[in-house]
C-alpha cells in the first residue's frame, strides 16, 4: 500500500513538473509571438522566425524548469538539486560561448608567397638618373574627308548634315542638287520630300515621294501606301 501511494505521488510530481514545463513553454511562445507577427510580412521569413522563436522558448523553458526543480530539491536532495542547476548553467554558458565563437570567427587571410630574390645583380644607375626610352611614333592624325560636290552622294551627305543642324533651306538646296545630278536617286528624292514636308510644302513633298517610289525607293512606297496615295 505504501509503495503504491509512493508510486502515485512520484507520478503526480512528475506530471506537475511536466505541466509546469509545458505552461512555461506556452508563456514564452506567447511572449515571443510578436517577433514572428512582425516578420510575417514576408511569409517565408515569418515561418522561419516562428520556428526559431519556438526553439528558443523551449530551451528557455527547459532551463528555467531545471533551475526551479534544482532549487526545490536543494533542501531535500542537495546533490541532485545542485547537479540540475549546474547542468542548466553549464548548458546556457556553452550556448553563449558557441554563439560568440561563431560571431568573432574570421577567415584567415591567404599567406602571400615569399618574394624570390633576383638572380641577376641590379645594374648601376647613371649619375644623371635613368633615361626614359623615346616614345614610339604615333599614327598621323586623320583629316576629315569632305564630301564630293560632283556626286549625288556628296550632296546627300551635305543635306543630311544641314537637316540635323536645323538648316532646312540649305538641306533642300543640297538634296535638289543631288537630284539634279542623279534624277533616279531614290534617297535624294525621299530626303527632299521630307525636307519639303517639314517646311510646309505638302504638295512638293508628295511629288518627291511619288518620284522616289517610281524609282523603287521602299520607304517612299510604304509611306504613300499607308496614306492611300498612288504613284
Amino acid at each position: 500500500m505504501f509503495k503504491t501511494a509512493h508510486f502515485h505521488n512520484r507520478l503526480l510530481t512528475w506530471g506537475i513538473r511536466a505541466g509546469g514545463l509545458l505552461l512555461m513553454f506556452i508563456g514564452l511562445c506567447m511572449l515571443l509571438k510578436p517577433l514572428s507577427v512582425f516578420a510575417d510580412v514576408i511569409p517565408f521569413v515569418g515561418n522561419l522566425i516562428a520556428a526559431g522563436t519556438g526553439l528558443v522558448a523551449f530551451v528557455l523553458a527547459l532551463f528555467f524548469s531545471m533551475m526551479v526543480m534544482g532549487v526545490a530539491w536543494v533542501f531535500y536532495r542537495p546533490v541532485l538539486g545542485i547537479s540540475l542547476m549546474g547542468t542548466a548553467v553549464a548548458l546556457a554558458a556553452w550556448g553563449l560561448v558557441k554563439r560568440k565563437g561563431k560571431r568573432y570567427t574570421s577567415v584567415p587571410m591567404a599567406a602571400r608567397p615569399p618574394v624570390q630574390p633576383s638572380a641577376q645583380p641590379p645594374r648601376p644607375v647613371p649619375a644623371d638618373g635613368p633615361q626614359p626610352p623615346p616614345p614610339p611614333p604615333g599614327p598621323a592624325p586623320r583629316t576629315p574627308s569632305r564630301p564630293s560636290l560632283e556626286t549625288a552622294g556628296g550632296w546627300i551627305e551635305i543635306g543630311k548634315t544641314a537637316y540635323v543642324g536645323g538648316r532646312l533651306e540649305q538641306a533642300a538646296r543640297a538634296f535638289a542638287k543631288a537630284v539634279a545630278l542623279d534624277p533616279s536617286n531614290g534617297p535624294a528624292l525621299f530626303n527632299l520630300g521630307v525636307v519639303r514636308n517639314k517646311s510646309g510644302d505638302t504638295a512638293g513633298a508628295v511629288d518627291c515621294f511619288q518620284q522616289a517610289a517610281v524609282v523603287g525607293h521602299e520607304r517612299a512606297k510604304k509611306l504613300l501606301t499607308a496614306r492611300n496615295i498612288g504613284w
